[in-house]
């Protein structure tokens, strides 16, 4: 079973990376991911978890991806939170999206120049790099894959959406329920938590840093959305104790992120 070939350049990890080893069911999480939403079948599923690619350990803070590079791979997150973000000349820092399990990370780059965001581990996590050589040469060879990529795209677009609306139509404790609601689905759908109570490993300088709001504002609104007893807060978790007002507050409906199966194309 030939995980990782000679086909493709593969990268050089260092800067704290550390090379795991890898094995036939490492990409998993991908798959799992694309067949919420895609119908895949055996044969598409098999060439997937045979892509090339290579495993590692990353610290929180570390970058995946800088803005300008050419980047030769793209990474799937198998375990852990990674964010993509922009910042301006001033030093102000943007997140532009935050990636959990089985999400693909820079999967424009095989298209794409440069890279045009940074990308770092939020917490420690574990990765996998695929060439984007490997990726395209894939999609040639199996047209069904290419579709649950591009659906996959369209969906990060698609929150992205959201986002921008948040940042430009909502209030700050509106902004911050809807992200909340977010983040809980996602990892829902990730199969990480039930909905309900969620892994929060964010700061409040993070999440102030995706909603475009200052920290201080950050802690305000959620002491408002706590003593509302819309949420509770543990170490590095997060409850919703009254799911349909939190919804209502932060006018989420979870469509936009596409988890319904699409059928194959005729």
């Amino acid at each position: 079973m030939p995980i990782v070939t000679e086909s493709y350049p593969l990268p050089l990890l260092g800067n704290g990376e550390s090379v795991m080893r890898t094995d036939q069911f490492s990409l998993k999480p991908m798959i799992d991911k694309l067949t919420k939403h895609s119908l895949l079948k055996v044969a598409d599923q098999t060439a997937l978890i045979n892509l090339p690619h290579r495993l590692a350990k990353i610290d929180a803070g570390q970058y995946i991806v800088r803005i300008g590079d050419q980047s030769q791979n793209c990474c799937i997150v198998l375990n852990g939170f990674t964010f993509g973000s922009r910042t301006t000349k001033g030093g102000n820092r943007f997140i532009t999206s935050i990636h959990m399990k089985g999400d693909l990370v820079d999967l424009a780059g095989g298209i794409m120049s440069v890279a045009d965001c940074n990308v770092q581990a939020l917490t420690r996590a574990e990765v996998a790099y695929i060439p984007h050589d490997a990726l395209l040469d894939m999609v040639t060879r199996h047209p069904d894959i290419g579709r649950a990529l591009w659906r996959d795209t369209l969906t990060d677009a698609s929150m992205a959406r959201g986002w921008m609306v948040s940042l430009g139509r909502r209030n700050a404790r509106q902004r911050m329920a809807h992200f909340i609601c977010e983040m809980a689905r996602r990892q829902q759908d990730a199969g990480i938590a039930d909905g309900i109570a969620l892994l929060w490993p964010f700061t409040q300088e993070q999440v102030a840093d995706a909603v475009g709001l200052t920290a201080v504002h950050v802690n305000r609104t959620i002491h408002v959305l706590r003593s509302e007893s819309f949420i509770s807060l543990g170490k590095l978790s997060l409850t919703i104790t009254d799911p349909e007002a939190l919804h209502q507050v932060g006018e989420f409906q979870s469509d936009y992120l596409r988890t319904a199966p699409q059928p194959l194309a005729a």
